[in-house]
């Protein structure tokens, strides 16, 4: 779910652009929880509070696509658990390049913005900036 932003300054279609941006699909959230272990369904369940029909349909989903796959313990067969795969990395790394790219654009607009604004303070006060 896109968190509508408050910033009078931005156009409705970039507010548009930056909340999808910043909002991680739960597949994405899958591959970054399975990054570092395997986990079991109650697992996923518990972190993303999701009901476990739809962690079933999702998790299909990237099953399909190459991202996860499920395997059951040797220990105990019954019990299922899902890794990520050679797939899901690129993808998460992907992922994890392309945020670092909208990060530092971001950063650098930020300055700009703080440069302006302040260039601004200094004139409404009457301060020469040379």
């Amino acid at each position: 779910k896109n968190v509508p932003l408050n910033l009078p300054y931005i156009s409705e279609k970039d507010k548009e652009d930056l909340s999808k941006n910043m909002s991680l699909s739960t597949k994405t959230k899958i591959l970054f929880l399975l990054q570092d272990r395997d986990m079991a369904p109650s697992e996923l369940i518990g972190f993303l509070c999701i009901a476990k029909s739809n962690l079933a349909n999702i998790t299909k989903s990237m099953i399909n696509e190459g991202l996860i796959e499920n395997f059951r313990n040797i220990d105990n067969s019954k019990n299922v658990f899902y890794r990520i795969t050679e797939q899901g990395k690129k993808s998460l790394k992907d992922y994890k390049e392309k945020m670092l790219v909208n990060i530092s654009s971001n950063v650098e607009d930020t300055t700009q913005l703080a440069v302006g604004l302040s260039n601004i303070i200094h004139i409404l006060k009457g301060e020469n900036n040379d």
